[in-house]
């Protein structure tokens, strides 16, 4: 239970502000030094304080919009009701309107590794927005020591506390956590690569772990997406050789199949040419989009739609997904001698052009993208006309820390 605030407690917090120098840093704003504030004065033996954002501001507004950094142009322009551009150097943030414009907004250092002293909490990562009233924007406040800023006062605002808010809140009986956490222990050196290390100079790297969580397919629970590295034993006569695979795989979830493999396929391999790499990227319909190219023996890229396996028309469609072999489900595919192609069907190279403008204005989140080798870069943006004209993006997964943090988080 939250305790009562007296007016003993309100004194302190003036000292705690005062005082609290290892709490004050440049990046804390007018609102979060009140956040700070108000958990110190009314937090519970656990540190924890219901915090009525509504009752800390001084000035009107109808609609509060908390912004995540991971959040998409499409999911800010839906939320907000229009074009919205983050201040330089803001990671989340809080946007309060009055009728449709904005009044105030403040932004809060986005939690990375190590927290900032106060920052916002998004624990269900299948939406990256959130949006409140002033009658409902409750959420649950907490301070706890943080043992990499040498065990300071730290202070958080979990957005997602569904007996306080009721929006965009998973419900507390699935298990999904719990289930995808288990996979992601028993695969973790595959997803961090440590077994590989002497493969990185190939391109077969994936850091700390790439992951995301999101609602791809709209079912019942937030899709588990990750990278990781598979390898393959071909034998031919006598002859042995070991092919190592990037491979991205997506894992859903239900309270009566537990979880199933939906998508595994391979992205990215180290064998034989220079120009290969891939792209997994979210488009502004919301559709999951994959970019592959291989520079074998003949060069060829394409952009196919992610579609789960089951859901496929051609049942004898083989793994691997994102290939040559299968480029008739290809939403634009191209190979070095000149054929381009629709969904299987050879169009001219100005419909082909039209197309992959299209595409390419389409992009709106990348999660995935391929890896930089050394001497080459990200080979992504090297020889394609596509790309030449775009700068890296920065891709929105968590490492493998992060996203076991997050399920162990969910579960509590």
């Amino acid at each position: 239970m939250v305790m009562k605030r007296t007016v003993g407690c309100c004194i302190l917090a003036l000292l705690f502000a005062v005082l609290l120098t290892s709490c004050q840093n440049d990046k804390i704003g007018a609102l979060g030094q009140k956040f700070m504030d108000e958990i110190e004065c009314s937090m519970d033996a656990n540190g924890e304080a219901i915090i009525e954002i509504a009752a800390l501001t001084d000035f009107g507004w109808d609609s509060m919009v908390a912004i995540s950094t991971f959040c998409s142009e499409t999911e800010k322009e839906k939320a907000l009701g229009f074009k919205y551009s983050k201040p330089k150097g803001a990671d989340d943030i809080l946007v309060f309107l009055k009728d449709g414009k904005i009044v105030y907004e403040e932004s809060f250092p986005a939690l990375i590794e190590h927290p900032e002293k106060v920052y916002l909490f998004f624990e269900d990562r299948s939406s990256w927005y959130r949006e409140f009233t002033p009658d409902d924007a409750k959420v649950l406040g907490r301070r706890f020591q943080d043992p990499g800023n040498g065990n300071g006062w730290c202070y958080v605002l979990r957005l997602d506390s569904k007996e306080l808010s009721g929006k965009n809140m998973p419900d507390s009986r699935d298990r999904y956590p719990e289930a995808y956490l288990d996979i992601l222990k028993a695969n973790r050196l595959a997803i961090t690569g440590e077994q590989y290390d002497e493969l990185f100079r190939y391109g077969i790297d994936t850091g700390d772990g790439k992951i995301a969580a999101l609602d791809v397919y709209g079912d019942e629970a937030p899709e588990l997406l990750y990278i990781y590295v598979d390898e393959i034993t071909n034998t031919i006569g006598t002859y042995t050789t070991i092919d190592y695979y990037l491979k991205m795989k997506i894992l859903t979830y239900s309270e009566e199949e537990g979880v199933a493999t939906v998508f595994d396929s391979v992205v990215y391999d180290a064998a034989g040419g220079e120009d290969k790499n891939y792209c997994i990227y979210l488009a502004r319909d919301g559709e999951l989009m994959g970019y592959v190219l291989d520079g074998g023996i003949v060069v060829f890229y394409g952009f196919w739609p992610i579609i789960a396996m089951k859901d496929l028309v051609n049942p004898e469609c083989q793994e691997p997904y994102l290939s040559y072999e299968n480029r008739d489900l290809a939403k634009l595919f191209y190979i070095e001698t000149g054929l381009a192609s629709q969904f299987g069907n050879e169009i001219p190279e100005e419909q082909f052009d039209k197309a992959g403008k299209e595409i390419m204005d389409g992009i709106d989140l990348v999660l995935f993208q391929g890896p930089v080798v050394p001497e080459d870069g990200l080979r992504l943006y090297k020889r394609q006309d596509f790309w030449k004209d775009v700068l890296p993006f920065e891709e929105s997964c968590m490492t493998y820390v992060e996203a076991v943090a997050w399920l162990e988080e969910q579960m509590a």
